[in-house]
């Protein structure tokens, strides 16, 4: 998602942090992988060959009850991941 252009408080600092990140994909691949993706969770992708970004799973996409997510209401098939950037004091990787 594309970052907002912010300033901290009123001073003339400007925040420059990415945007957040959201990704769809689908529960039977998590499944076949044995990945469970939570609430609170760590992601990282690599932005170049030396460097990786991280972000904390903001809202983990477990829909149980809506029908845009599931197979009439009863069995979810795909999720929607919302991440949040992490600071580098926060996490820094393994």
């Amino acid at each position: 998602m594309a970052p907002t252009n912010q300033r901290i408080a009123q001073s003339k600092i400007h925040l420059d942090e990415p945007g957040n990140m959201r990704f769809s994909l689908y529960q039977k691949l998590l499944d076949d992988l044995q990945v469970e993706i939570a609430f609170g969770d760590y992601l990282g992708y690599y932005e170049t060959e030396d460097r990786v970004r991280y972000y904390a799973v903001a809202d983990d996409g477990k829909v149980v009850s809506d029908n845009k997510h599931t197979y009439g209401g009863y069995k979810p098939f795909y999720r929607t991941i919302l991440a949040t950037p992490v600071n580098k004091n926060e996490f820094t990787g393994l």
